[in-house]
C-alpha cells in the first residue's frame, strides 16, 4: 500500500498541473489542480451556453489560480453522457488542447463526477460518512435516463471510487425496477422526478471538487489514452441519427 500511495503520489507530482472540466449537464464545471493541495475551480449553470461561455471561464480561473495554460501538464474532459451538444463541446475542446499543448488527456465518467460531488455534499452534513452508494439518474429526453451506480469512499486525501452498474439508457420502469435490487443504503440522485423506494433522494449541482477527484483517480491509475482515442459517450443515437435512420427505412 505504501508503494502504491509512493507511485501515485509521483504521478500526481509529474502530471500537475491539472485542468479539468465537464460541459455535460447544465452547469459548465471548470477546475485546475496546481499541485495535490491547492485546487481551484466552480460550477456555473450554462444551459446551452457552455461553448460561448467556455473561453471567459477558463481565462477567468487561470487569472484565480495564478496558472498560465502551458504551464497545464495534463487536461482533463467529462466525456459523458449527458447533453450530446454539451459533451461534444468538452471533448472538442480537450482533445484540441491536449492535441496543441503535446500532454495527456484523461477522459472522465461525467456520472461519476456528479456521484463524487453528492457524496462530498453528504460529507459536509454527515462528518461520520465513510462510504456510501450512490445512484444517479438523469433525464436523457424521449422518456428515458440516463443511470449509473456507485460507491465512493473516503481514502487518506482522495475519495476511492467504483462503478457498480456501468452508464446506461434506459426507461423509468426498467431503471426502478434495477435501484429495488440494490442492497440499501442507497443515496438516489434524480432529476425532475422522485422514485418512491424509500431511499433517501437528492439533488445537488456537479461540484468540480468532484470533478478534480475523478480526473485525479483515473491520472493515478494511468488512464490517460491518446487524445484521438477519448471519445463522447452517448449511449444511444442523436434526433438527427435516429431521423436520418427513420428516412432511410422509411419508417415516420
Amino acid at each position: 500500500m505504501a508503494k502504491k500511495n509512493q507511485r501515485n503520489k509521483r504521478r500526481i507530482e509529474e502530471l500537475v498541473p491539472l485542468l479539468a472540466f465537464d460541459t455535460s449537464t447544465d452547469f459548465l464545471v471548470m477546475a485546475v489542480a496546481v499541485d495535490e493541495e491547492r485546487r481551484f475551480g466552480y460550477s456555473k449553470v450554462a444551459a446551452r451556453t457552455h461553448q460561448e461561455e467556455f473561453v471567459d471561464a477558463l481565462d477567468s480561473l487561470l487569472k484565480i489560480s495564478k496558472l498560465k495554460i502551458e504551464n497545464v501538464r495534463a487536461i482533463a474532459v467529462g466525456v459523458g453522457p449527458g447533453s450530446y451538444t454539451g459533451v461534444r463541446v468538452g471533448v472538442t475542446a480537450g482533445r484540441t488542447f491536449a492535441h496543441a499543448m503535446g500532454v495527456p488527456l484523461v477522459p472522465v465518467d461525467s456520472l461519476m463526477m456528479q456521484a463524487a460531488s453528492i457524496f462530498l455534499e453528504i460529507c459536509e452534513k454527515d462528518y461520520d460518512l465513510r462510504m456510501a452508494k450512490i445512484a444517479i439518474v438523469n433525464d436523457a429526453k424521449r422518456n428515458e435516463y440516463y443511470y449509473a451506480i456507485y460507491s465512493v469512499e473516503k481514502s487518506n486525501k482522495h475519495l476511492e471510487m467504483a462503478c457498480l452498474k456501468n452508464p446506461a439508457v434506459s426507461g423509468l420502469n426498467e431503471i426502478k425496477k434495477i435501484l429495488n435490487e440494490q442492497s440499501t443504503p442507497l443515496f438516489f440522485v434524480g432529476s425532475d422526478f422522485e422514485i418512491e423506494l424509500g431511499r433517501k433522494s437528492l439533488r445537488v449541482k456537479p461540484r468540480f471538487e468532484g470533478l478534480l477527484e475523478c480526473a485525479l483517480k483515473n491520472l493515478m491509475e494511468g488512464i490517460f489514452p491518446r487524445w484521438w482515442e477519448v471519445l463522447p459517450v452517448y449511449l444511444r443515437a442523436s434526433y438527427a441519427e435516429e431521423n436520418l435512420k427513420n428516412e432511410s427505412t422509411g419508417k415516420s
